[in-house]
């Protein structure tokens, strides 16, 4: 007798389980994988900061280029740009860089074949806390504006002075952007998507 009613009891559990439309025994569909958070490399070397920038524009990953900067960061425009827009340069800071780089993502936007190229390059380590990055670019990005008014290939030097921070960890301080005879330089596509 108090068998069956412990059968019984089991069936009618089961029952309802299987009513309510879950089961204890299926598995449960995979979470899918935290969107945007992109490649990135723990930045304890120098060359990890300039490997997550390249990163960070293949995937047009805002948060990871954006993690890249120092919180000091310091941007110096071409000569030729400062001279266009002498006032779009005077105070430029992280918050441009935000600006700037959140415009381009959302122009690239499920378009591909964004690439930085670092040629040429020559490093120099300072001390153990300083590191300078000295390369030409090749920066190719696809976006959606018109291609007449601003061009997806841009090339020039750079000079990146890359940090280590109190952590440890090290991030791009400055950034010195030259331009390379008459071509559209990395300046350009800023000044072009920041506003």
């Amino acid at each position: 007798m108090i068998r069956a009613t412990i059968i019984m009891s089991l069936v009618v559990g089961l029952g309802a389980v299987s009513l309510s439309g879950c089961s204890v025994f299926d598995t449960r569909d995979p979470e899918e994988p935290e969107s945007g958070v992109g490649t990135w490399l723990q930045p304890d070397t120098p060359d990890r900061v300039a490997r997550n920038i390249q990163n960070s524009i293949a995937e047009m990953n805002s948060r990871n280029y954006l993690r890249s900067l120092g919180p000091e960061f310091v941007f110096q425009p071409t000569v030729t740009a400062v001279a266009r827009e002498p006032s779009l340069w005077s105070n430029w800071a992280i918050p441009e860089e935000e600006t700037y780089f959140g415009r381009l993502v959302a122009s690239s936007n499920f378009l591909s074949g964004h690439n930085l190229q670092l040629l040429d390059i020559i490093e120099n380590v300072i001390d153990d806390e300083r590191y300078v990055m000295d390369a030409n670019y090749i920066l190719t990005v696809q976006h959606s504006r018109s291609a007449e008014a601003i061009p997806t290939e841009f090339q020039g030097h750079l000079v990146w002075a890359i940090q280590r921070s109190s952590e440890g960890l090290w991030y791009l301080q400055a950034w010195t952007d030259q331009g390379v005879q008459n071509q559209p330089s990395w300046s350009e596509l800023k000044s072009t998507f920041v506003k």
